[in-house]
């Protein structure tokens, strides 16, 4: 879980993360006083989950439903709980125009918007291949390039 001072797709400009515990629990600390936005990332080999956005009711992969969540000084803020939606995977394998293996490449993959904002975590596989994983349904825009 990771909290934002502007609502935003993934990237940098976080104020607080953590990760939650064997029964989904999580606490986020040291929050700042006033409004902030929650996206929970479970994209990996492991946790094949799409990115979800507090939306005010149980969570939305569209980020556009996102609404901030007020943190006041000293408090405590309790119910702000997600279902997270299952993602599917995507494997590239790159090859040169003689269909050679390349090694040592990297992929962007941005959900719905042609390479505009942030990206889902791609994690390199062994010779030539890339799999990223919590892709969502839809329409996915890729951009390759090398480590």
């Amino acid at each position: 879980m990771t909290a934002y001072t502007s609502k935003q797709q993934g990237g940098g400009g976080s104020v607080a993360s953590t990760q939650s515990n064997s029964s989904g629990v999580y606490t986020l600390t040291n929050v700042p006083e006033g409004s902030i936005y929650l996206q929970a990332a479970g994209a990996s080999a492991l946790k094949n989950f799409q990115w979800t956005y507090w939306d005010g009711l149980v969570g939305s992969t569209d980020y556009n439903a996102a609404v901030p969540v007020t943190v006041t000084s000293g408090g405590s803020r309790t119910g702000v709980d997600m279902t997270l939606q299952a993602g599917g995977t995507l494997t590239v394998a790159f090859t040169d125009v003689g269909g050679n293996p390349v090694s040592n490449m990297s992929l962007l993959v941005f959900p719905g918007t042609a390479c505009n904002g942030d990206n889902l975590p791609s994690i390199p596989s062994t010779g030539n291949t890339v799999t990223a994983y919590g892709v969502p349904p839809g329409t996915v825009y890729l951009k390759p390039w090398t480590n």
